[in-house]
């Protein structure tokens, strides 16, 4: 399991976002993260398509692109 920080963070189709059993709280496992504790908007934020299917949908169906049959 890679190591992590724990904060507060709604960005929860974020790729270092990992869901913690208190609420409100994850850990985020981007190196980096100590580093930008107090920003107000995270830097570190990269999108994680896997996370977020809705969004993939919407981009296929803006740029008419088939999705893929399984």
């Amino acid at each position: 399991m890679a190591s992590g920080i724990r904060v507060e963070c709604i960005l929860s189709d974020c790729t270092y976002y990992t869901p913690c059993s208190e609420k409100g709280l994850c850990t985020c496992t981007h190196p980096e993260k100590k580093y930008h504790l107090i920003e107000e908007v995270c830097p570190l934020y990269r999108l994680d398509w896997t996370k977020s299917k809705s969004k993939v949908d919407e981009l296929r169906k803006r740029f008419g692109i088939a999705q893929k049959k399984k």
